[in-house]
């Protein structure tokens, strides 16, 4: 059982950042690290856990066809490049309701050359199967591959017309009609172009932590006036945020913990605005405080704003509907009302516990998910905590629900982010922040 009482230590309390009103950048970043690192192996979590990886879908993603009436064999694939280098450690397919066969995948230069083989094996089970390589294949940035497997018997999922003007997630792009096929009963470098995704997919571990995120996505989000609104796994992610820059070597955007709106001066340069809203334990105060916050002027001086809940907000006893209707509601009438502002959406953090709590997140988070899923700002930060480095996902099902779970070794104390994973999931915000229009 993990215990709670023992917070998150920040690296200044709100009252005395409240008081003093002053800006910071990240001379603090370093002293930081190394106490995470200290209270890391105190809580017994491995001080030195692997990159999170990085891939074109996420757990959600599903085919709007789930199995063609063609049993004709074919080879499926998908045409990637990435912004960063890295390895791939694995390959993954979405199984169809009538795929139940063991399936060859495989990875290929765009020349045609094989890099490396798996085996899917044979399973009754819908949904995301991912089966390692043997040897991580090296791949270098901005450079063409092919990934496929071979669907013998047809009956494969499909969404038509996804690729149509490309897509991109995590840093991997598909280029328009990046879809691939071949027809035969053996595995072969699928060399048709189409628009269809036939859900095939890469595990891409990056090769240092640089690598989590490009300069030009750093650039792009240090141009935006940004306001964060969070308590504790907040500020985890507030120290990522400086660990990408410094590892890029990068001058991180003007950092200002916000108590009120004209804490905040109005300008046009990039800001990154954060500050702690409402008290854990009551989501729907933390709502309050954001909607009292932007519309107090904070609106007028940011271009991208988000609220992000905590997992001690939504216990087992949730009543997760009413919750999400309520995030709806405000963050609904906020773009109502400020057009120029651009809100990103954000899933709940999770703890790495198995029990009726994260059954409830879950929920909840997949209500953000159904709701937000394609809009393109979505910040998932449940999806990043849940996702270990070889790119499977912790999750499950207990007393016949399903939950999925922090995985331990992004962990703090169960429930916080160590250096790992608050580097993961400040680089999923920051790509994001970059993106807002």
């Amino acid at each position: 059982m993990v215990h709670y009482a023992s917070r998150y230590s920040r690296p200044q309390s709100a009252a005395k950042a409240a008081t003093e009103r002053r800006r910071f950048r990240w001379g603090l970043v370093p002293l930081i690290a190394a106490a995470s690192c200290v209270t890391a192996l105190l809580a017994g979590t491995p001080a030195a856990a692997a990159l999170p990886t990085r891939g074109l879908f996420v757990n959600a993603d599903k085919p709007s066809v789930t199995a063609v009436a063609s049993k004709r064999s074919v080879n499926l694939g998908v045409k990637f490049t990435s912004s960063v280098s890295g390895k791939i450690t694995a390959l993954q397919f979405y199984r169809g309701p009538k795929q139940h066969k063991a399936y060859a995948g495989s990875l290929w230069s765009a020349g045609g050359k094989l890099l490396g083989r798996v085996s899917f094996h044979s399973s009754t089970k819908v949904g995301w199967q991912t089966a390692k390589l043997k040897k991580a294949v090296s791949i270098k940035a901005n450079t063409t591959y092919l990934a496929s497997y071979l669907a013998s018997g047809g009956r494969y999922p499909v969404s038509t017309g996804a690729f149509t003007s490309g897509f991109s997630h995590d840093g991997i792009t598909v280029p328009s009609k990046g879809g691939l096929y071949y027809f035969g009963s053996k595995s072969h470098r699928p060399t048709h172009t189409t628009a269809s995704n036939y859900f095939v997919d890469v595990v891409l571990a990056p090769s240092s932590v640089s690598a989590l995120i490009t300069d030009a996505e750093l650039q792009a989000a240090a141009t935006k006036r940004v306001y964060f609104g969070h308590q504790s796994v907040g500020w985890n992610v507030v120290d990522g945020v400086g660990d990408l820059y410094s590892a890029h070597g990068m001058s991180a955007p003007e950092t200002d913990f916000i108590a009120s709106a004209d804490e905040l001066a109005a300008g046009t340069g990039g800001v990154f605005a954060h500050g702690e809203v409402g008290v854990n334990e009551h989501p729907v105060k933390k709502l309050a405080a954001f909607d009292a916050i932007m519309r107090a002027g904070l609106a007028e001086k940011v271009n991208v704003a988000l609220v992000k809940f905590c997992f001690v907000d939504i216990p087992g006893e949730t009543s997760v509907d009413d919750l999400f209707a309520d995030y709806q509601t405000v963050i609904g009438g906020l773009e109502r009302d400020y057009p120029g502002v651009t809100f990103l959406y954000a899933t709940d953090p999770l703890t790495t516990e198995i029990d009726s709590s994260n059954v409830e997140r879950t929920k909840f988070n997949n209500l953000v998910r159904a709701a937000y899923g394609t809009s393109g700002r979505l910040w998932d930060i449940a999806a990043v905590e849940s996702t270990k480095p070889d790119g499977s996902r912790v999750k499950g099902t207990v007393g016949g629900q399903a939950y999925e779970a922090l995985y331990s070794g992004y962990s703090l104390d169960g429930g916080h982010l160590n250096t790992a994973g608050r580097d993961a999931a400040a680089a999923a915000l920051l790509r994001l922040i970059g993106q807002a229009g």
